[in-house]
């Protein structure tokens, strides 16, 4: 029976050693729902090598998917909350403009 060799970069190696886990260990993950109708899937790269994960469903990926699907998740939160404060400072700017503008023209009569 053939047996299939995998490889892997000799830092990986050299941490797994160290008590560290497995970084191609196959991890159990379900993704979200499609932000649009027609995305089916999304793709992630990995030192060279991508991998197709299809939205809405389990599947299992190696951990250093699962962590770098983690990752860009709260990366998107992170912008996703800064874009909002920005909006939320802008929105401020502009009402405090339209009361001065306001009492200026109620000083004025």
């Amino acid at each position: 029976m053939a047996t299939k060799k995998t490889t892997k970069p000799a830092g990986i190696v050299a941490e797994t050693e160290a008590g560290l886990p497995d970084p191609y260990e196959m991890v159990e993950i379900t993704t979200e729902r499609a932000p649009s109708k027609g995305a089916k899937s999304f793709q992630v790269g990995i030192n060279g090598t991508m991998y197709t994960i299809p939205y809405g469903k389990k599947q299992k990926v190696p951990r250093c998917v699962a962590q770098e699907i983690e990752r860009s998740l709260e990366a998107r939160a992170a912008y996703d909350a800064a874009a909002e404060a920005k909006l939320n400072a802008q929105q401020m700017e502009q009402l405090k403009e339209m009361l001065k503008a306001e009492l200026k023209a109620e000083l004025a009569e």
